[in-house]
C-alpha cells in the first residue's frame, strides 16, 4: 500500500524543519568560530546576531572583540550609539569604547565614556584621574566644577577635589561657593587647618569680616602655628582696624621671652603708629643689643631719639649706623635734622646735600 502525497509532503516539511532545528542559530555560530580564533568568519554571524538582538549582551561583546581584532573601527564607530543605548551600566563596554577613542586621540569622546565609566563605578580612581586631566588640560572648567559637585553630593570626593573645587571658586572671586564647599570639607575632614584657613580667606572676601578675623583666631589658638602665619595674623588684624587686639598679641609673644627680630620688629612699627614712642624705644634699645648686625634698628633707634629731642642718644645711633653701613641718604637726613635741631645749621645743609647726592646716585 503507497504513502499518499499528503503524507509525504507533511514527512518533507518536518525532514527540513528537524533540519533546521539542528543548524547552530548566528548566535552559537559566532561563539563558536571565535572561540576557534576565526574572526573573520565569526563576524557575520555576530553582526547578524547583534543587529537582530542588541541587548543580547555576550554576543554583543564578542562581536565587539571581533571589531577591533580585525581593525573595523568604522563599524564600531557606526554601532557606537546603540551600544552606549543598550549596555551604558556595562563597564567593561564602556571600556573598551573608551580605550578605542583614546587610542584615535578623540579626547572628546574618550572624555564621555569616561564619564558613564564612574556614573556606574565612582570609585574609579584611574579613570576619575584621567576625566580631571582632560578638563583640566582643556581648561573645561565648567565640566571640573559639575564633576567635582558630583562626587562631593555623592560622596566619593576626596580631599583633594574638595580643595581644587573650593580654589577654582576663589580664582572665581565667587566666595558663596568656595564657602559652601571649604564647610562640606570641613564636615568629612574637621581637622583640616588649611581648609579653616580657606574658609577664612572666602569670608574675608565676601566681606565677612568680623567671622574671617574669628577663624583666623581659631586657628591660632586650636594648631601650633609658625611665626609666619602668626605675623600673617597680625598683619589681618591691622589691616582691619584692629590694632589694640594686634598690640596685645604681639606684647603677650615678646615678653613671654619669644624673640623674632621680624615680630619685635613689628611691635616697634606698631607701637609708633599708635604714638607710642617711648615704648617703641623700649623694644628698640633691647632690639640693638639682642640683633647687632640688624642695623635698621640702630636707624630707627636714631630716628625715634631725635622725634623725642634727645639729641646725644640720636647722634650715637645714627653715627654708629653710618660706621657699619657706610650711610644712606635717609640717615644724612637725620643727621641734617638732628644738626639743625642742635642749631648747626651749616653742618645740618652739608648732611642734607649729602642725602641728595645719594638720591641722585
Amino acid at each position: 500500500m503507497g504513502i499518499s502525497f499528503a503524507k509525504s509532503i507533511i514527512f518533507f516539511i518536518c525532514i527540513i524543519f528537524l533540519g533546521l532545528m539542528l543548524l547552530p542559530s548566528y548566535r552559537e555560530a559566532g561563539k563558536l568560530l571565535i572561540e576557534s580564533g576565526n574572526y573573520e568568519g565569526a563576524s557575520f554571524y555576530l553582526s547578524k546576531q547583534f543587529h537582530r538582538d542588541p541587548a543580547d549582551i555576550k554576543n554583543t561583546k564578542r562581536y565587539l572583540e571581533s571589531l577591533i581584532y580585525l581593525e573595523k573601527f568604522d563599524v564600531m564607530e557606526k554601532i557606537s550609539e546603540k551600544l552606549t543605548h543598550f549596555h551604558e551600566k556595562d563597564i567593561d563596554m564602556l571600556k573598551a569604547l573608551a580605550s578605542y577613542y583614546n587610542m584615535k586621540m578623540d579626547m572628546g569622546k574618550a572624555a564621555f565614556y569616561w564619564e558613564k565609566i564612574l556614573r556606574v563605578n565612582p570609585k574609579d580612581k584611574e579613570i576619575k584621574e584621567k576625566l580631571i586631566a582632560y578638563y583640566v588640560i582643556n581648561k573645561k572648567h565648567d565640566n571640573l566644577i559639575n564633576f567635582y559637585k558630583r562626587e562631593i553630593k555623592r560622596d566619593t570626593a576626596i580631599l583633594s577635589e574638595y580643595y581644587s573645587l573650593g580654589n577654582i571658586f576663589l580664582g572665581r572671586k565667587n566666595a558663596t561657593a568656595a564657602i559652601s564647599v571649604w564647610t562640606a570639607l570641613l564636615d568629612k575632614f574637621p581637622n583640616e587647618r588649611l581648609a579653616v584657613e580657606k574658609l577664612a580667606i572666602s569670608y574675608e572676601s565676601a566681606g565677612d569680616i568680623e567671622k574671617s578675623i574669628s577663624l583666623y583666631r581659631d586657628i591660632y589658638s586650636k594648631y601650633k602655628v609658625g611665626n609666619d602665619y602668626f605675623l600673617s595674623f597680625v598683619e589681618k588684624l591691622c589691616r582691619h582696624n584692629k590694632m589694640d587686639e594686634a598690640i596685645e598679641m604681639l606684647e603677650k609673644l615678646f615678653y613671654s621671652g619669644v624673640r623674632d627680630k621680624n615680630i619685635d620688629g613689628l611691635l616697634i612699627e606698631l607701637y609708633q603708629k599708635s604714638g607710642r614712642t617711648k615704648d617703641a624705644l623700649a623694644i628698640l634699645e633691647e632690639c640693638v643689643e639682642e640683633y647687632p648686625e640688624e642695623y635698621n634698628f640702630l636707624k630707627l633707634a636714631g630716628e625715634l631719639y631725635l622725634e623725642q629731642k634727645d639729641y646725644t642718644k640720636a647722634f650715637t645711633a645714627i653715627r654708629s649706623y653710618n660706621e657699619k653701613t657706610g650711610g644712606d641718604y635717609h640717615s644724612h637726613h637725620i643727621i641734617g635734622d638732628l644738626l639743625c635741631g642742635m642749631g648747626d645749621t651749616r653742618a645740618g645743609e652739608f648732611e642734607y646735600r649729602k642725602a641728595l647726592e645719594l638720591i641722585r646716585q
